[in-house]
């Protein structure tokens, strides 16, 4: 069998160290200092991009899942409330558990000026979308009062001031024949001198139908 020649060395050269590669060096370029200010940069600019992305889908899930109502609720919203406020009142009243989905979800949504006060019936675990479009629509709960035929122009006047829906007082007492018998819908909140006019309104449409 052939064996490998060993090649004799000289005893100086023995004696020397042999020569090993020199590492690469790295590019000026790449140890510039913007190339490394623009990877810093970019790496932060990824990070957030990924951590605002994750926040939006997490937000969204929370904006569309089902509410913690237990059940049907009619909550009243009073004028001039901002959106913060309007989301603590949800939190009290339990409609709502995270009142920043809820501001989240208005701003998102660029609703802020859409929300409308007055008296909600909001169903069983209604989700924060769902509570935002009900506001922003302003579907308010319709009560309804009925005049039955018979009764004098007094006792109407005595009928509407006996609900506690209506606000406000009548001045004096319309004339016989003036009101209409009906039954009348309106929202929380509404004058009764308004109720009043819609009467006469209704009264005056009959008679010309007629």
């Amino acid at each position: 069998m052939e064996t490998n020649r060993i090649t004799p060395r000289s005893p100086r050269a023995a004696l020397e160290p042999e020569q090993v590669p020199q590492p690469a060096r790295r590019s000026k370029k790449a140890r510039h200092p913007y190339v490394v200010i623009g990877n810093a940069l970019f790496t932060i600019v990824l990070l957030v991009s990924l951590v605002a992305g994750g926040g939006l889908v997490f937000g969204k899930q929370r904006f569309e899942a089902p509410g913690p109502l237990p059940q049907e609720k009619t909550v009243n919203i009073p004028r001039n409330l901002g959106v913060r406020d309007i989301a603590e009142l949800l939190l009290r009243e339990g409609v709502i558990d995270q009142p920043w989905v809820f501001i989240g979800g208005v701003v998102a949504l660029k609703a802020k000026d859409d929300l409308k006060f007055g008296e909600y019936q909001f169903h069983k675990q209604a989700s924060v979308r769902e509570v935002v479009e009900t506001l922003t629509e302003g579907k308010v709960v319709q009560h309804q009062l009925t005049i039955p035929e018979g009764l004098t122009s007094e006792q109407i006047v005595a009928k509407l001031a006996e609900s506690d829906i209506l606000a406000g007082n009548i001045t004096e007492i319309p004339r016989e024949g003036t009101l209409l018998p009906e039954t009348y819908r309106f929202t929380r909140g509404t004058p009764r001198e308004q109720v009043i006019q819609r009467m006469q309104q209704a009264q005056r449409r009959v008679l010309q139908e007629i």
